[in-house]
């Protein structure tokens, strides 16, 4: 590392997404206090429907984009990486990894050769549908560079848990457990419960609408709760490709006075959806809407998704876990099991989801834990 000269950081992360604004913000100044300074260098497009950080208040560099599709795979590559790179002379770059862009392969290879440390950060999940050879060309490539990076940041334990079964040392690996600003919903929240009066059960889903999150099949089973005598609702917000099929199949269900899909809303108007649930559900894969949901004490219904939720969601404690891959008859179960809880009961287990998020998951935590990692492997000899 250059002598008598600030510690340069590069972190590569695929978009640059409205949630990691407090992260990098805080990150960005924390860093600074301890002579490091920040880049964040980041793609400009993406297949998912997510709001970006369109004024961040600490470095960041916007790289143009390509999307390939060939064989199946989604490859993805950025013009003019190496050339940035090169103009910053980093000591260190932490990748979110994400094995389908190319550049992060390559710019790997070149910190290798340039003897730049490398930190990688990642959930360590696969998608479902990358199987056979897919599969084993992922790991192949994966494994290659698992080892060669000198620290691993890991969304959650399970995941640290999968790196030291593969021979990473445990000194490398920092949980920094993948949350959001957390700290500020609860302060928003003080003094505020949830209303334990009244026997209806309101469900929510918040977040982009896409087919793995399995939507469709907790619409239908609750659409069967109803229909059961259950007296219960279900609210989905977010934006997406399916949203329009969703609200379909609620017409076809004959739900359109109980399930409702009011599209996207912003951080200020989402806040009454929030406090007017009981019970938070996500039947499919992850995102940190458990994080926020947790946050204004509701009780989670969920699957493992990525594994990061492993070290959130204690079955029976603060809600109930889906299978992996659920069924209809699995989210019917599951809701089922909620419903023959009494609104006092899951406005307990809402309590008990803020105090595990506030104990485990604050955004401080993920940063100081960040931090620790990078002067680590900056100290390392």
């Amino acid at each position: 590392m250059k002598t008598n000269c600030p510690m340069k950081l590069i972190i590569l992360h695929s978009i640059l997404p409205a949630y990691r604004k407090d992260f990098f913000e805080t990150l960005s100044k924390q860093l600074k206090a301890k002579d490091i300074d920040l880049t964040v260098m980041h793609g400009t497009s993406t297949f998912k429907q997510i709001n970006s950080d369109t004024n961040p208040g600490y470095s960041a560099i916007p790289m143009p984009t390509k999307e390939f599709n060939p064989f199946g795979f989604r490859l993805v590559w950025w013009k003019g990486t190496f050339r940035q790179i090169r103009q910053i002379d980093p000591d260190m770059l932490i990748i979110l990894f994400n094995p389908g862009n190319i550049s992060f392969w390559l710019v790997q290879l070149y910190a290798y050769f340039r003897r730049i440390k490398i930190g990688l950060w990642s959930n360590g999940s696969v998608r479902k549908e990358i199987t056979g050879v897919k599969k084993n060309v992922r790991e192949l490539f994966l494994n290659f560079f698992l080892r060669r990076a000198k620290v691993h940041l890991c969304y959650g334990s399970r995941y640290k848990n999968e790196l030291l079964e593969m021979g990473v040392r445990e000194s490398d690996i920092f949980v920094a457990q993948n949350t959001i600003n957390v700290e500020k919903i609860i302060s928003f929240c003080e003094g505020k419960k949830h209303d334990a009066t009244g026997d209806k059960i309101n469900f929510l889903s918040v977040g982009v609408l896409i087919r793995d999150k399995n939507t469709d099949l907790s619409i239908k089973a609750v659409s069967r709760l109803i229909r059961e005598g259950y007296n219960a609702s279900y609210t989905i917000v977010g934006k997406g490709k399916i949203l329009e099929e969703l609200r379909a199949l609620v017409i076809e269900e004959k739900m359109e006075d109980h399930i409702f899909l009011p599209g996207y809303k912003s951080d200020e108007e989402i806040t009454d959806f929030f406090f007017n649930a009981d019970v938070f559900m996500m039947p499919g894969v992850g995102g940190l809407a458990v994080n926020e949901a947790m946050a204004y004490g509701l009780p989670i219904l969920s699957t493992v998704a990525d594994g990061t939720i492993l070290d959130l969601l204690e079955d029976g404690r603060n809600g109930y876990y889906f299978e992996q891959y659920p069924s209809l008859e699995n989210v019917y179960d599951v809701c089922r099991k909620t419903l023959r809880k009494s609104k006092a009961e899951l406005v307990e287990m809402g309590e008990q989801s803020r105090q595990i998020v506030k104990e485990r998951a604050t955004l401080q935590n993920m940063v100081d834990n960040f931090e620790k990692a990078i002067v680590y492997t900056r100290d390392f000899k």
